[in-house]
Formats: C-alpha cells, sequence, structure tokens
C-alpha cells in the first residue's frame, strides 16, 4: 500500500466507509472517532480486513446499562479497572479513571476509587465487591437506587454534560444522531454495540 497517512497508536481503524461522493475522498471512521480522508487514487495496494482490524490488546468495558444489585454503572466501572490492570483498556479511556461517572459511583457507595480500585485487584465477583463497597461505605436504599439510576441514565440530556456529549458525538461523527440523547446512549453506539 502507497499513500500519506498515519494511524493513532491504538493501531488502524475497524470500520471502513465508502468514497464520499461530496468530497470525492475516501473516508472511514474507528469507533474512538478517528477520522482519515484519502484523496482518489492517492491508495495503491489491497487492504485487508485483518490489515485493519482494531488492536486486540484493547477492550471496552461493558454497557453502563449493565446492572449490578440493581444499581447502573458499577459494572462498567470494575470493567475498566480490570482492564487498565491487563493493560487492555483503550488510552483514550486513562484519563477519567477514577473522575467523572467513576467519581460520582464512588461517592453514592461512600468509598474512594483508589480502595474500590485496591478490592478489584484483590479478585471477586461484581457482587462481592459491590458488598464491600456498602460494608466500607454505605448501602443505598431501593429509592437511593432509583434516584441513582435515573439520573445516571439521563446524564447528557438538558443537562450540565449536554455540551460535552455533543462534542463526543461530533468528534465520533455521530453529531448527526438525533436517537443519542444520553452519555449512556453514546457508549453503545461509540463501543459498537448499537449501530
Amino acid at each position: 500500500m502507497s499513500s500519506h497517512w498515519s494511524v493513532g497508536p491504538t493501531g488502524c481503524p475497524a470500520e471502513w466507509q465508502f468514497l464520499n461522493a461530496q468530497t470525492a475522498s475516501f473516508t472511514n471512521r474507528s469507533k474512538r472517532g478517528l477520522f482519515l480522508c484519502f484523496p482518489r487514487g492517492s491508495i495503491r495496494g489491497v487492504i485487508t480486513p485483518q490489515a485493519c482490524s482494531p488492536s486486540p490488546m484493547n477492550q471496552y468495558p461493558r454497557s453502563a446499562n449493565d446492572k449490578v444489585e440493581g444499581i447502573v454503572y458499577f459494572a462498567r466501572m470494575l470493567d475498566k479497572i480490570r482492564l487498565k490492570a491487563t493493560e487492555k483498556l483503550p488510552t483514550d479511556y486513562h484519563k477519567n479513571l477514577g473522575i467523572g461517572f467513576d467519581g460520582r459511583c464512588c461517592r453514592f457507595l461512600g468509598v474512594t476509587y483508589a480502595a474500590v480500585q485496591q478490592r478489584v485487584q484483590q479478585g471477586g465477583t461484581d457482587a462481592e465487591i459491590l458488598q464491600w463497597c456498602f460494608d466500607q461505605g454505605r448501602k443505598p436504599n431501593d429509592e437511593e437506587v432509583l434516584i441513582w439510576n435515573a439520573f445516571m441514565t439521563k446524564r447528557g440530556w438538558r443537562d450540565d454534560n449536554a455540551e460535552e456529549l455533543n462534542r463526543y458525538k461530533a468528534a465520533s461523527g455521530f453529531a448527526d444522531r438525533s436517537e443519542i440523547q444520553t452519555l449512556f446512549d453514546y457508549y453503545e453506539f461509540d463501543e459498537g454495540r448499537a449501530k
């Protein structure tokens, strides 16, 4: 292949689009929002799916909608901790570890992120680690869990995270996707669980 382009440190993009008739350039979009445009005729040779597959080292955490003992997001936070420990978490997730939604989740449970991180490294199921959080911090009642779930699943929809969501959507090529109304929705599309 002979062309002038480069890809970020995570390897070649996984999703290819056909020639864009308006710009007369080939475009592709990876799940992490990387855009590469190739002028018509600038690519020579064959690009195989294997050459453009995502790095097998990187894995996405599970859905933020997944629940442990009825609580959303907790399972995703644990997945990110586990994936980071095995160097399989994409690097662009690293800057938000322990802050943002991770921080909110830990504050909701009355524990520190560092303590949860240490507990996860000791092993155990999600339910066992959540019980540990209850023992070390606090166990929210059913009404608090209901409010937490409603609050978290709607972040980005008409709130102080709306601008952030719109930036993420634009960077990932989803600016025109009106069905992506929350950050939880965005994760589903960006990580390939929804189309």
